[in-house]
């Protein structure tokens, strides 16, 4: 493929990878399996080569993370957490949800 494209997916998965090892290493993690939740459409895509990446880069610094792709949008979860505040019944979950 494209070098300058390939340089730009290394970059990414090294990034993703960073900041994934620096919030389980804050939150003491290092030796639970722990879920790393990937998300951002990027992400989601789900595209093989930014992967494979990802999770041999997780694997090599961070052994117990399990790494999941978000199957919903981060505002989802914004969304789903203020329902939740103002007392919203199961109702108003559901057609949030089905926006998405």
């Amino acid at each position: 493929g494209d070098p300058i494209a390939l340089e730009l997916v290394e970059r990414m998965a090294d990034e993703v990878t960073a900041m994934a090892r620096v919030c389980v290493e804050r939150l003491g993690l290092q030796a639970t399996a722990t879920e790393v939740v990937l998300g951002g459409g990027v992400l989601r895509a789900r595209d093989p080569l930014l992967m494979k990446l990802v999770r041999e880069r997780l694997a090599g610094c961070l052994p117990y993370a399990v790494p999941v792709v978000a199957d919903l949008a981060p505002i989802v979860g914004a969304a789903l957490s203020g329902l939740d505040q103002v007392g919203a019944g199961a109702e108003a979950r559901e057609r949030l949800l089905a926006q998405f």
